[in-house]
């Protein structure tokens, strides 16, 4: 049985670490899921720079940086009251 192992590129990491950060702006009314998406961005352009591949390191650099004030502006909203969905608890 043939056995096939398939890594991400770090290309790939910084675009979905581009579009992570992305949805994170555009969702920053709705509380949780606007910080997961930028988190989710930050975390796939760290994993793509620890990588030893050192491919598009300057994508990777600024996807992180987008993810980072992707999830600062999410903060923002917040501590500004202009968030409009909050997840709750169901009862």
């Amino acid at each position: 049985m043939e056995r096939t192992t398939t890594r991400l590129s770090g290309r790939a990491l910084g675009v979905a670490a581009w579009l992570l950060a992305i949805l994170g702006l555009t969702l920053y009314w709705w509380v949780p899921l606007g910080m997961v998406s930028s988190l989710s961005g930050l975390l796939a352009a760290f994993l793509g720079g620890v990588s030893r591949r050192r491919q598009a390191p300057g994508l990777l650099l600024s996807g992180a940086l987008m993810a980072l004030l992707a999830l600062a502006l999410d903060l923002l909203a917040v501590w500004l009251g202009l968030d409009t969905v909050r997840f709750g608890a169901l009862r």
